[in-house]
């Protein structure tokens, strides 16, 4: 499912564009393309030793990183390309749904439906890079106007939070404050620490995120609760 279709999806839009004559390609690739680390990891860190959760998804990408470069500076005529690693993304239209949904969103739902026991995947201890999609987006925007030559670019918040604390800003922002949270260590959880240097961003770009984890995910409930409440359709929801 991550590997082939992705790849074939990939490859026929980079040689499309190259036909077109598109003039520069932003490639969104991933965070899973770094190794375990505790340390914050730069653009330099990718050692192509992947989590083994994530090993699959991780080579797609990083498959996809090095195909670029292949554009950016190995062919006659070369199409400049833009590779974006980011952070964990959330914020308005995120996939909202049961099957499909991943941490913030997956959390958000369940408070707004008052979920009782409240389950929480794994133990809660899991740190991430958690990035507002505004930020996101300006951070793309930057990259495409600034960036020239063939040099992959984190685009993260720069700290990482543990699930526990990403809880409770969802549960003070839907006001469910007798929530009762069980932690269900048999369930599946994530990379257990991920940290992102975003000093290259700040260095090229002169971008660094300004919305904070509390005030973006207050703006993703209260999207969420509004789009509920009027039965609005999540075109992303697919």
């Amino acid at each position: 499912t991550h590997l082939t279709p992705n790849i074939i999806m990939n490859m026929n839009m980079l040689e499309a564009a190259y036909e077109k004559g598109v003039e520069k390609f932003l490639f969104i690739s991933s965070n899973t393309v770094y190794p375990f680390s505790n340390f914050a990891v730069k653009e330099e860190d990718v050692t192509n030793e992947f989590y083994e959760s994530y090993y699959i998804v991780a080579w797609m990408k990083r498959f996809t990183e090095i195909v670029c470069e292949m554009y950016s500076g190995k062919i006659k005529s070369p199409m400049k390309t833009i590779v974006v690693r980011p952070g964990n993304l959330y914020g308005p239209y995120d996939k909202f749904d049961r099957k499909k949904s991943k941490v913030i969103p997956a959390l958000i739902r369940r408070s707004i439906e008052r979920q009782n026991p409240f389950i929480v995947w794994g133990d809660g201890e899991d740190n991430k890079d958690f990035l507002y999609i505004d930020d996101f987006i300006k951070g793309l925007i930057l990259a495409m106007e600034k960036i020239n030559t063939f040099k992959p670019i984190n685009i993260a918040y720069g700290n990482s939070i543990k699930i526990r604390d990403v809880l409770k800003h969802i549960l003070d922002a839907s006001k469910y404050k007798d929530a009762n949270v069980k932690y269900d260590l048999k369930m599946p959880s994530m990379i257990p620490k991920r940290k992102i240097d975003i000093s290259l961003a700040n260095e090229l770009l002169g971008w660094k995120p300004k919305i904070s984890i509390n005030d973006g995910i207050q703006r993703t409930v209260d999207w969420y609760k509004e789009t509920s409440k009027r039965k609005i359709k999540n075109p992303y929801d697919y």
